[in-house]
């Protein structure tokens, strides 16, 4: 995957003061954002046809969201 490669889509969360962070893409989310809960988690799917990079970042935001998740809940998987 070209790690240029935008990874657009709305991202929203609440931090631990409850208050809502909203993202257009992926990367742009601190790495040290407070994370607490999880609003909305919409990746944007290329439209078709898909490149062979369009395949590879879309099957990749199952397993980012898995490590949000993990990150979140403080836990880590084998």
């Amino acid at each position: 995957m070209n790690i240029l490669q935008k990874k657009p889509g709305t991202f929203i969360f609440l931090d631990s003061n409850f208050q809502s962070h909203q993202f257009d893409d992926y990367d742009d989310i601190p790495e040290d954002l407070d994370i607490q809960h999880v609003v909305c988690f919409l990746p944007k799917i290329p439209p078709s046809p898909h490149t062979l990079q369009d395949h590879e970042l879309i099957n990749s935001w199952n397993g980012v969201l898995i490590k949000l998740m993990e990150k979140i809940n403080g836990t880590t998987s084998n």
